[in-house]
């Protein structure tokens, strides 16, 4: 019954029997961002660029009935999903992880053309990314 996760602590991707194939795309970009030193700062300093200036805002408040703890933040941006803007903060209270690479996987899986045109920016950064630039 737990939805699919990669956990960086065990290094763990757990994707669920019944998991889209979105979702695997997904989980796998969070395993990649903890994996590649490169591609974390590389989406750190993405969503430090397109948050700067944007107001905290707790994602159950903008995001009702998706079940998000009242402890769980976001930075809106014009991010089509204001998920992609969650705030994963370390020990020290400095972003640490985002949504960034795994949100604009499942979009350029889930509808590429919609992606690019929507958010021509996030696109170009997320295609950039996985040819190694």
């Amino acid at each position: 019954g737990r939805r699919s996760f990669y956990s960086e602590t065990d290094r763990l991707l757990v994707i669920q029997e019944n998991a889209r194939d979105d979702t695997v795309v997904h989980e796998m970009g969070h395993w990649w961002e903890h994996s590649d030193p490169t591609v974390n700062k590389k989406a750190l300093a993405f969503w430090e660029r397109r948050t700067a200036g944007e107001e905290t805002q707790k994602l159950s408040d903008i995001l009702p009935g998706r079940g998000f703890r009242e402890t769980e933040l976001t930075k809106r941006d014009k991010f089509s999903d204001p998920y992609t803007g969650k705030i994963y903060l370390d020990a020290d209270g400095v972003q640490a992880a985002t949504e960034i690479v795994s949100m604009g996987l499942e979009y350029m899986y889930s509808d590429p053309l919609r992606f690019a045109t929507s958010d021509p920016d996030f696109f170009d950064f997320i295609y950039n990314l996985a040819r190694g630039r």
